[in-house]
């Protein structure tokens, strides 16, 4: 059955894959950097090159890109989408104006008063990298499309 308003389209597959490659090249460019200037990040005990973790994180998103341009053929059955678990309760919580002026309030509080750590440059990095990602994964449904799109 055809509907009106679906979720995604071939066209909107193919952007996301643009979009993601784009992510690639980014983190890509953050890997070398981070190679360059020799980061290294402690874990469990044991400091481990930043590149490493970039140049991984990296091939992820290349790999989501290559998805996403050869999957294109078929939007019904294309796998990477928003879940449904984050789905309803964002709905939930914008459908209650309280609730939304609330969590709104206190989001801005914490950017307020962690003002210096978010600027550092690699946790910047890491919120841009969350937020593209989640633009990306919003624009795989039509009603958070509305709004991010």
């Amino acid at each position: 059955m055809l509907e009106a308003h679906p979720d995604l389209t071939r066209g909107v597959i193919l952007g996301l894959g643009w979009l993601y490659l784009l992510l690639f090249l980014m983190n890509v460019f953050w890997a070398w950097r981070s190679y360059s200037r020799h980061e290294h990040t402690n874990v469990g005990g044991q400091d481990i090159p930043t590149a490493g973790i970039w140049a991984a994180y990296s091939a992820l998103l290349g790999m989501i890109a290559l998805a996403h341009f050869t999957g294109a053929g078929s939007p019904d059955t294309f796998v990477l989408r928003l879940p449904e678990l984050f789905k309803q309760p964002a709905d939930r919580i914008v459908a209650d104006p309280v609730a939304y002026f609330v969590l709104s309030m206190v989001l801005f509080g914490l950017m307020i008063w962690l003002r210096e750590w978010w600027t550092k440059p690699d946790v910047a990095w890491v919120l841009l990298n969350i937020s593209l990602v989640f633009m990306a994964l919003a624009m795989t449904d039509w009603d958070f499309r509305q709004i991010v799109g």
